[in-house]
């Protein structure tokens, strides 16, 4: 259901505070 924006979120949240090194995106 709201797999989409919860994915979207954890992605924009965790890597800039978990692992940054694994996704240099860094929101």
């Amino acid at each position: 259901m709201m797999a989409g924006l919860w994915f979207r979120w954890l992605s924009f949240n965790l890597p800039h505070r978990v692992t940054p090194e694994l996704l240099p995106q860094g929101g």
